[in-house]
């Protein structure tokens, strides 16, 4: 019995089907993402045993105007650069697939390069206005905008042409690793590591993922470059907006749900929904998984105009998302007080009705497939955009009617609300559109 299982095993890992690809590809992203999460985990116990408390919050601030500054640095491109080169790549376009990656990379430099100048700029007037160890935070931390994204850039092309967990590799896997080994030999040769030092590495650990992200990339695309190149820089520039846009308000929905209610509520409502909340978007972790999976995938296959093999790896990957959120959020849902006591405390007990009602929220969430990116990845960026911008505005009504009432409950009740309705929506677009149904079960299926 057991060298069947091992056998069927093989066979599904070794097959050259979409469902193998598939199975490859998800396990290989996981693993990606796991060891991600291991090296990101290393990198901040070693920062703040090495910068303390204080030293740790310049850090923690600095890294997050990079992650800020770096969403309109991105414009929605990697994905964009993601869902044309596989398009390309089908249909052997090499002046389209040559034509989309140096386009996106002269606006991603543009836009990046702008980013971080603000930022510089930014550091000088605060170094006069309140001076402080943040303006060299700043100033050291300003490159890992265009870095960065560069980076993710060439890893969205990567994924195009079917490199799908080595394009994750660079940006996810690679710069917490490179960070972790820079500062134990910046401690190890005598080196004070303090808030500016740590950043500057995080820079250097950025730079050294686009490089291996550029060689990666240039070792498999065609060596002969085609004279002439497609030049479709405004039909790329209208499906990139929306992409960035969507990405935007994710980030926006999240961040003001938790600004809402510190102006609502007390302190203690905040940092008790704040860790329901992480928690429970760990345990939504298989979603990113797949949806690194699902963008080059779905583009690829409707490029092919594949609609049959479309519908069946939607659903798979649907199923396999479902099946991974619900198993890390049961334990939540049915035991949150012993969880929350467990690694946070006891004073963090009574934050156990709300991380249940979040991890339900994802395991919904998680039901309805991945539905943003087979909008995305055919050409239906605006229907993301508009289902999105509805969720915000629910979410933007419903946290100041419902947490002034029950706290972080209520504002729980709002997210679970906001998530609902922009999963409903796109789950209609699609199959309204597309005819493909992204959901866990779907009713009806094109062919």
């Amino acid at each position: 019995m057991v060298r069947g299982w091992v056998a069927r095993a093989n066979k599904a890992l070794s097959g050259g089907g979409l469902g193998s690809f598939l199975i490859r590809a998800v396990a290989g992203t996981g693993a990606v993402r796991i060891l991600s999460m291991v090296a990101s985990f290393a990198v901040g116990v070693q920062l703040a045993r090495g910068l303390g408390v204080t030293g740790y919050g310049y850090y923690g601030i600095g890294l997050s105007v990079m992650t800020l500054c770096g969403i309109p640095g991105e414009m929605g491109l990697p994905r964009l650069v993601t869902r044309e080169v596989a398009a390309a790549a089908v249909r052997n376009d090499m002046p389209h697939l040559f034509g989309v990656i140096r386009w996106t990379n002269i606006v991603a430099m543009r836009i990046s390069a702008v980013m971080a100048v603000g930022i510089l700029i930014a550091a000088v007037i605060l170094a006069k206005v309140r001076p402080s160890v943040l303006p060299l935070v700043l100033v050291a931390g300003a490159p890992i905008v265009p870095l960065m994204v560069l980076s993710r850039l060439r890893g969205g092309a990567l994924q195009g042409l079917h490199h799908i967990v080595r394009g994750q590799i660079p940006a996810n896997f690679l710069r917490p690793v490179a960070l972790s080994l820079l500062i134990f030999l910046s401690v190890a040769v005598g080196f004070r590591l303090d808030p500016a030092l740590a950043i500057g590495l995080n820079a250097v650990s950025a730079g050294i993922a686009f490089l291996v992200a550029r060689h990666w990339l240039a070792q498999r695309l065609p060596k002969e470059v085609p004279a002439e190149t497609v030049r479709g820089g405004a039909h790329w520039l209208a499906s990139s907006i929306p992409m960035a846009l969507t990405d935007g308000m994710r980030v926006l929905q999240s961040e003001l749900t938790t600004l809402l209610l510190g102006l609502l509520t007390i302190p203690a409502e905040v940092g008790l929904f704040r860790v329901s909340a992480a928690t429970a978007f760990a345990a939504a972790t298989p979603i990113a998984v797949i949806n690194h999976v699902a963008f080059p995938t779905v583009a690829r296959l409707y490029a092919e105009k594949d609609y049959a093999r479309l519908q069946r790896a939607v659903t798979g990957l649907a199923r396999a998302q479902f099946a991974g959120v619900l198993i890390l959020s049961l334990p939540l849902i049915l035991f949150p007080e012993f969880l929350l006591n467990l690694v946070f405390g006891a004073e963090f007990v009574s934050a156990a009705g709300v991380l249940r009602l979040l991890a339900l929220a994802q395991v919904v969430n998680a039901a309805f497939g991945p539905n943003v990116a087979l909008l995305n990845m055919t050409h239906n960026e605006r229907s993301v955009t508009r289902s999105m911008a509805v969720g915000l505005a629910v979410n933007i009504v419903a946290v100041p009617l419902l947490a002034t009432r029950w706290g972080g409950m209520g504002a729980a009740i709002a997210v679970f609300t906001s998530l609902l309705v922009w999963n409903v929506l796109t789950w209609i677009d699609g199959r309204r559109i597309l005819g493909i149904d992204s959901s866990l079960m779907p009713a009806t299926a094109r062919t």
